[in-house]
């Protein structure tokens, strides 16, 4: 049996070209996903908040690789910091998601601190373990000066990163924040690097200024139409 992988990002949509608003890295990290989970016999469903309605509720993107947009708040965007006050609403829509697909859950993935919230609730409702991508954390950020970008983050994202049975980190310097200012099991923590995504070597936009769309138009929709 195919096993299916739900990966939780609740701020990056995948389709969001790089370059778009505040696309960038993380989005193109989940098109790697998207692309790669499949050819290593992995089926993955990125469950994302519903943004924008030029975006559909359902997106394929290969048989074995999909989109799914929830509804959080308004279908519009918003700051990433209200996902914070969300956690309740998120869930929810999180939890529907995954338990209507219709497959059988066997882990789940997390990218980014408020998604690591939802997957360690879901996992531990369903008995499931879930591994969690970090992309920043909150304690190296304050070291740097930056403002809290949440009132509960730092607290969130201790719990998350003790819970998650493996941490994917970027770099090697990531990895020793989490174990000097986490406490963090360095076995747990998979250190994977970050190559440059190919839509970082194109052109971001095209002859008109319009930021160039990562995947072709849906399948589904063109079957439709």
């Amino acid at each position: 049996m195919i096993e299916f992988i739900p990966i939780v990002s609740l701020h990056a949509d995948p389709a969001m070209p790089s370059g778009a608003d505040n696309a960038g890295g993380t989005h193109a990290y989940l098109r790697e996903l998207l692309f790669q989970l499949p050819l290593r016999g992995r089926q993955c469903l990125v469950i994302t908040r519903w943004s924008s309605l030029e975006l559909p509720e359902r997106q394929s993107i290969s048989d074995f690789a999909r989109i799914e947009r929830v509804a959080i708040g308004e279908v519009a965007p918003i700051d990433k910091k209200r996902l914070d006050g969300l956690h309740a609403i998120s869930l929810t829509a999180v939890r529907n998601a995954v338990t209507n697909c219709g497959q059988k859950i066997c882990m789940i993935h997390s990218v980014y601190w408020n998604s690591g919230r939802v997957a360690m609730d879901l996992s531990r409702e369903l008995g499931v373990p879930f591994v969690h991508t970090v992309i920043s954390n909150g304690r190296r950020r304050l070291l740097a000066g930056a403002e809290p970008n949440a009132d509960h983050r730092l607290e969130i994202e201790a719990l998350v990163f003790d819970a998650a049975s493996r941490i994917i980190s970027v770099s090697a310097a990531e990895r020793d924040d989490l174990i000097s200012l986490y406490g963090i099991d360095r076995r747990k923590i998979v250190v994977v690097g970050r190559p440059v995504d190919a839509a970082f070597r194109r052109p971001a936009h095209d002859e008109l200024g319009r930021p160039a769309a990562p995947f072709p138009p849906d399948r589904e929709r063109d079957r439709q139409s």
